[in-house]
């Protein structure tokens, strides 16, 4: 048999555990894949799309080229910014 402060603190250990993992369940949040592979394929194309207009202006090819291509990033650049707050958006009203 153990002492009684030996029980009572084992006791409260043990219901203090019990009431923290209950406090600590978060809902499952599942977020789709092709989203994310999407968002991954286009950033790669422009990414890729910039390197080689940089490679064309450093080799002094094209300057007129890069001028317009930073405006096809920005275009770019706020539609995924949309796509963005639409997904955050819907995941706000069903999860949070």
């Amino acid at each position: 048999m153990l002492h009684p402060p030996v029980e009572f603190v084992s006791f409260y250990t043990k219901w203090r555990l019990d009431a923290h993992r209950s406090l600590l369940k978060f809902p499952e949040v599942i977020l789709p894949e092709d989203l994310f592979v999407t968002i991954a394929l286009s950033l790669r194309d422009e990414f890729n799309q910039v390197l080689a207009t940089f490679k064309e202006v450093a080799s002094g090819k094209d300057c007129k080229k890069f001028l317009v291509h930073e405006d096809h990033v920005d275009t770019f650049a706020e539609k995924a910014i949309v796509e963005i707050n639409k997904h955050y958006a819907m995941l706000d009203e069903k999860v949070l």
